[in-house]
């Protein structure tokens, strides 16, 4: 069907605010492939020809889409956006990217705990001991950030396409990051001892890459918006501010 007869007989402009008023319960689009393939339309727009083109463009400009992304799957919301026509991903105004943190053994870092100090060590080199598990402790650190995560990898691939992909308003995406999860939150969530929490720092390593890639692209996405729930996330933008901090005295 072409257009519709009693929708026909009205002004464009009583049309317009039927569709706002129609689609006012489509304010949050969550994409998830769990509950569905491809882009998501709402019943209106199956309506007829005419009715899809005038009210799509009200429905992707003022919808909220909320992109579910499984670690398993980081490069999911180029294919959706790919699989958009142009004109409605020219048209869309609020994106946000939402990564899922669960841990998986197969996505997960090569590392998963800190190094455990020798039961049988004398008492009288425990603090030479304790000093090398420190040294110990940082290499790990660093060969599980660059080596460890396959997930930094395509975070940085994700990052590339969004910025490289065309009739893209790139201000208008967002990224958040869920919290840890409820078997790795169980020790404190504050800023120090995110700083020294090496199960959170090798499990989710990507994360650093993702904000960290955010930090050298201000202009590029809507950064901003990232949650900051995740302790390593709140440690890595402390110590961004401070070094902006001596940056400008």
């Amino acid at each position: 069907m072409t257009s519709c007869t009693f929708l026909d007989r009205l002004p464009r402009e009583l049309r317009d605010l039927i569709y706002e008023e129609v689609l006012a319960d489509e304010e949050e689009v969550i994409v998830d492939t769990d509950l569905h393939q491809g882009v998501y339309i709402p019943g209106l727009l199956h309506t007829c020809k005419q009715t899809r083109n005038e009210a799509s463009k009200s429905f992707y400009s003022k919808s909220h889409f909320r992109i579910i992304t499984p670690q398993t799957s980081m490069l999911l919301p180029v294919k959706w956006l790919h699989s958009m026509l142009t004109r409605h991903r020219k048209q869309l105004r609020q994106v946000t990217i939402h990564f899922r943190t669960n841990r998986s053994p197969s996505s997960s870092s090569a590392f998963s705990s800190p190094p455990s100090p020798s039961c049988h060590q004398r008492p009288s080199h425990r603090p030479i001991q304790n000093i090398f598990d420190h040294q110990v402790l940082n290499a790990l650190r660093m060969e599980s950030r660059y080596l460890g995560d396959k997930r930094r990898v395509e975070t940085s691939t994700l990052l590339e396409h969004l910025a490289a992909m065309t009739y893209l308003r790139r201000r208008t995406i967002s990224f958040e990051v869920d919290g840890p999860s409820s078997s790795s939150s169980s020790s404190s969530s504050s800023s120090s001892e995110a700083e020294s929490g090496f199960a959170h720092y090798s499990t989710h390593t990507w994360v650093h890459e993702l904000l960290t890639r955010l930090l050298e692209r201000p202009r590029v996405f809507a950064w901003g918006t990232l949650l900051e729930s995740y302790p390593c996330c709140v440690f890595l933008r402390d110590r961004q501010d401070r070094v902006a901090l001596l940056e400008h005295l």
